[in-house]
């Protein structure tokens, strides 16, 4: 009897616990939207595992959706196997946000579902005259199993279309400014020295129109390839590991100051990828998290934006190991140099309108 007994609560237990989770087959070949429905609030779903007893509601639209409850492991009615037309796309919309300092403007991305919902994915300060992302803000959240990449990725619209991101045209600005005197692009093609590095990454989602979603101007802003694909790497992974040790987090991703490089002369010349100051390659990218539950979790990683100079953050932050975050990156000049910070000392310095954001 008690062995019974013992069973039947080992199997309550794991009832209770039980995970639903969207497949990852389902969640490329969809083109639904993904909400949770909490005291009749419409949240997007930026994982796609979820506890037991979670609602989610798939949407085409406002009126066109169906909900669905995970119970006991599984999504009960069955998730709807037949797609929208027309296909949702997410899409941007200008809000007030008092910490998207004028002439910038926020832009939140995601989608609107009638007059009073509107579901986001990320928000981005975005200056259209100076042709400048300032900085980014996303939540990312635990359980989240990302999709693969291939087949996620797709064209899409734009703040504005900027040219100044190829790889031939950053080869004839950088000849421009230096006066057709500079080693630092030598080629318009292959390999390219440029990135454009995402703010808010796509791998931090788990679903491909999210994933997609970032794929916008207004989320990128230049990065030095080898920096991008080396240590800012490793900083984004690391996120996702901090992710999953302490749950729900606010990210916030900009970039600081403008990036100079020395001329023949030895002079240094700000890096404008546009003619009258625009699309500046920043100088420092820094990356900034907070735990949603554990208030000790709140730190600042910063990144010189040129594997070729070394660079002490002594102005920008007070330092704190990266070692001991848990954050490994690479000594090689050609990686990026890379310091973690103390959030709050870090945002004081150098983003005071982030104070209380993130």
């Amino acid at each position: 009897m008690f062995k019974t007994l013992g069973i039947f609560l080992l199997l309550l237990i794991a009832q209770i616990n039980a995970t639903c989770v969207v497949d990852a087959a389902y969640g490329q070949s969809t083109n639904r939207i993904f909400a949770t429905i909490s005291r009749n609030r419409l949240e997007i779903l930026r994982k796609n595992a979820v506890p037991n007893g979670t609602k989610l509601r798939v949407l085409c639209s406002a009126t066109n959706y169906v909900d669905s409850t995970c119970r006991n492991g599984q999504f009960n009615p069955a998730l709807p196997t037949t797609n929208c037309s027309p296909k949702p796309d997410p899409k941007h919309e200008a809000v007030q946000d008092a910490s998207c300092p004028a002439p910038a403007t926020m832009y939140r991305m995601g989608y609107r579902l009638g007059p009073n919902h509107f579901l986001e994915i990320y928000r981005s300060c975005y200056d259209v005259t100076s042709q400048r992302s300032l900085f980014s803000i996303h939540e990312i959240d635990s359980d989240t199993k990302n999709p693969p990449r291939t087949g996620c990725w797709r064209v899409t619209d734009v703040v504005v279309i900027i040219p100044s991101f190829q790889a031939k045209n950053i080869y004839r600005r950088f000849n421009e400014i230096f006066n057709n005197q500079q080693t630092y692009i030598t080629s318009p093609g292959r390999p390219y020295k440029f990135n454009r590095g995402h703010l808010t990454p796509s791998a931090d989602f788990g679903f491909c129109d999210q994933m997609r979603a970032t794929f916008r101007y207004i989320n990128v802003v230049a990065q030095f390839a080898d920096v991008n694909d080396s240590n800012w790497s490793r900083v984004e992974n690391w996120v996702r590991r901090m992710r999953d040790l302490h749950g729900k987090m606010t990210v916030c991703t900009g970039g600081i100051g403008v990036l100079e490089l020395d001329d023949v002369a030895g002079n240094p010349r700000d890096i404008y990828l546009v003619r009258g100051n625009r699309n500046p390659v920043p100088k420092w990218t820094y990356k900034i998290i907070r735990s949603h539950s554990n208030r000790n979790v709140h730190y600042a990683v910063i990144t010189y934006n040129h594997a070729e100079n070394p660079v002490q953050p002594a102005s920008l932050c007070t330092p704190l190991s990266c070692v001991s975050l848990g954050l490994q990156v690479s000594p090689a000049p050609n990686s990026g140099y890379t310091y973690c910070c103390d959030a709050n000392d870090f945002i004081i310095r150098n983003v005071q309108n982030l104070q209380n954001v993130c």
